[in-house]
């Protein structure tokens, strides 16, 4: 009898992780591709981020899209869970030395379920001192561009714009 129902657990696995999954995986090999990730899609199916909920039914989800020494890059996804086909690839204004460009994979995003802001961090080197950093803004169709900071000279001083917010401020423009 145990190992009939420890044959059952194996088997029902993977069609609780399928119905755990926000988006269908054709939807997600194709933001992968789009975004040009380096993470394989069956990695990326095991590893999809926590559920965070936009507000008025919608929810969104993170992908891993590639991975460094420390750093971790992630897509997203917007959606209705009660319609997981309609799953959108989400993309993000981003300050790139000397203007504002589109991307789709974010450094380490987190987020603020309260006050519907995403963040991210990206650091260009181990020690901090140089990478960029933003917020977004949920306005309820996509992640408006609130603030960049961007530090491109890996110089020993460290790039922390928590606590010098307005020293490496690329964004609004100063």
């Amino acid at each position: 009898m145990r190992r009939f129902v420890f044959a059952l657990v194996v088997l029902l696995m993977p069609l609780a992780a399928a119905a755990q999954t926000p988006a269908p995986r054709a939807t997600i090999a194709a933001g992968l591709r789009t975004a040009a990730c380096s993470v394989k899609l069956e990695e990326a199916m095991k590893e999809i981020g926590d559920v965070e909920d936009l507000g008025n039914g919608l929810k969104f989800v993170t992908v891993p899209c590639w991975k460094a020494a420390y750093n971790f890059g992630y897509i997203l996804y917007a959606y209705d869970p009660k319609k997981p086909n309609s799953a959108r690839l989400l993309r993000f204004q981003v300050w790139d030395k000397t203007a504002l460009k589109w991307q789709y994979a974010l450094g380490l995003p987190s987020y603020d379920a309260d006050t519907k802001r995403l963040r991210s961090f990206y650091k260009g080197r181990g020690i901090g001192d140089c990478g960029s950093a933003g917020a977004w803004l949920w306005n309820g169709k996509e992640f408006a561009l609130e603030s960049y900071w961007l530090k491109v000279d890996c110089d020993g001083d460290l790039f922390d714009p928590e606590e010098v917010p307005d020293k490496w401020r690329v964004f609004p423009r100063r």
